[in-house]
């Protein structure tokens, strides 16, 4: 747990060193930017979406669900603490009135893979995630994709 912020240490040139060690907190900024939703889409039926975002398994944000449109736009921006091993789900959800919303797919990545990837830094990268059905889901194919910008401010929490 983070007692103070007087524990903060900036890396010199941007990076996340090899030194720096996995259970060490990161700040990670991730902007929700839009999704394309036209596989599930129909004249009659669009959904109203909205994206969760989970770290580590754990529910963080929410995005505003968008009504009845199959290529939402958010362009909303979230901070996250993270660590080099961090997970993070992206749940595009259709958002329902009356009834529980229902999860129209996820999209994963490791953060790990993604630093390995872009060499350690992450400055305005822009990810288009395919989504897939959720783990209880009778789909089989992706149902869409969701794209999503990430910047690491490369701040260490000790």
């Amino acid at each position: 747990m983070i007692k103070s912020i007087a524990n903060v240490s900036l890396i010199a040139d941007g990076r996340m060193s090899e030194a720096s060690n996995a259970s060490h907190l990161h700040q990670l900024s991730i902007t929700t930017v839009s999704a394309d939703l036209s596989e599930i889409s129909t004249i009659f039926k669009k959904p109203s979406a909205y994206v969760e975002i989970l770290v580590d398994g754990i529910s963080q944000k929410k995005t505003q669900h968008v009504k009845h449109d199959a290529h939402p736009k958010w362009q909303e921006t979230f901070t996250f603490l993270v660590t080099r091993d961090s997970v993070l789900l992206f749940r595009v959800n259709d958002h329902h009135t009356l009834l529980r919303d229902t999860v129209v797919g996820e999209a994963k990545i490791n953060l790990s893979e993604i630093l390995g990837k872009y060499d350690g830094k992450l400055d305005a990268v822009s990810l288009s995630l395919p989504l897939y059905p959720a783990p209880n889901s009778t789909t089989t194919y992706a149902t869409g994709k969701v794209l999503v910008e990430v910047n690491d401010y490369f701040i260490t929490f000790w």
